[in-house]
């Protein structure tokens, strides 16, 4: 088990009822590098972002994603 998730388990101990679980996912860099320019652009679909610009954008490890 990470240490992440081992820090969050004792949070939402210490917290008890008052925890609040947001369902929020962590995206890595590049996704989120991604995301700016298909807001800036106003593309439809970050895929459509990452067809037409992912190749200038920094190579930054693999996200273990498929296509990745």
């Amino acid at each position: 088990m990470s240490p992440h998730i081992v820090d969050q388990a004792k949070e939402r101990l210490a917290a008890g009822e008052v925890w609040s679980d947001l369902d929020l996912v962590s995206c890595s860099t590049r996704a989120r590098e991604l995301r700016t320019v298909m807001e800036l652009l106003g593309h439809s679909t970050i895929r459509m972002t990452a067809d037409t610009y992912g190749h200038v954008l920094p190579a930054r490890g693999s996200s273990g994603g498929p296509g990745h």
